[in-house]
């Protein structure tokens, strides 16, 4: 797999209140995580950063997953392990809000979970799926996230079985994608790095991502399978 990312520090604060992690936790096991701290707490890059650290922690013990149900549960123990870090360094969970997405792949299936702004978009057997706050059941400028409640409801988790992996990535709120717009974004964005390495994906991703129209920290992350010979993905388009 080829795992990656940058994050970019908008224009609204002083600090980057992003944090992304993308890796394989093994062979077979690839983790992608992406967190936006709200702009209105003090703390949220401690809160963001404390999600990625707890979704690594509990994925790590989790790799056997196979069913909506048991991520369901891997979600709820993220939040609790979530919640345990931030008491231990001794922060007001109030000021370390943040959003959550996760994809978490393994083989023949793959899992995906959204807490607030933000996209998740993969690829796989051909078929475009994305995970996006749509805004139907609040304002503009506000969105779900973890706090000290857990509360299923708030989440949008997914389950894909498949045969072909072709990619997963995920992006803040800070790269705008118009309504409708994000199936394109995610093929464009497939089809694009299909055959690219990582440094090169990473460079590209920094000059289009600068020049996008937004002064929110922006942040986009992938995970994309190896590349093959041929075209890669762009073959079997």
């Amino acid at each position: 797999m080829r795992c990656g990312g940058i994050s970019l520090l908008g224009r609204y604060h002083s600090k980057n209140q992003d944090r992304f992690y993308s890796a394989m936790l093994s062979d077979t096991v690839g983790i992608l995580i992406v967190s936006d701290g709200l702009g209105s707490c003090s703390w949220s890059e401690i809160g963001a950063e404390a999600f990625i650290q707890a979704a690594k922690e509990v994925c790590n013990k989790n790799s056997s997953i196979n069913t909506l149900f048991q991520w369901k549960e891997c979600i709820k123990k993220i939040h609790e392990q979530w919640l345990i870090i931030l008491s231990e360094s001794n922060h007001d969970i109030a000021e370390c809000q943040c959003t959550a997405l996760l994809c978490f792949v393994l083989q023949r299936r793959l899992y995906c979970a959204r807490l607030g702004d933000g996209m998740i978009g993969v690829l796989a057997d051909d078929r475009v799926h994305v995970l996006y706050d749509d805004k139907a059941d609040c304002f503009a400028n506000e969105t779900h996230c973890l706090h000290e409640a857990y509360q299923e409801e708030e989440w949008e988790f997914y389950e894909m079985p498949y045969n072909h992996f072709y990619g997963v990535l995920s992006c803040t709120d800070g790269i705008s994608i118009a309504a409708g717009k994000y199936e394109k974004f995610t093929q464009d964005f497939m089809l694009e790095y299909a055959n690219k390495n990582v440094e090169q994906i990473q460079t590209e991703i920094e000059d289009w991502a600068l020049r996008w129209r937004s002064n929110d920290d922006k942040t986009v992350a992938f995970l994309l399978s190896d590349i093959r010979g041929g075209n890669g993905a762009e073959k079997d388009e």
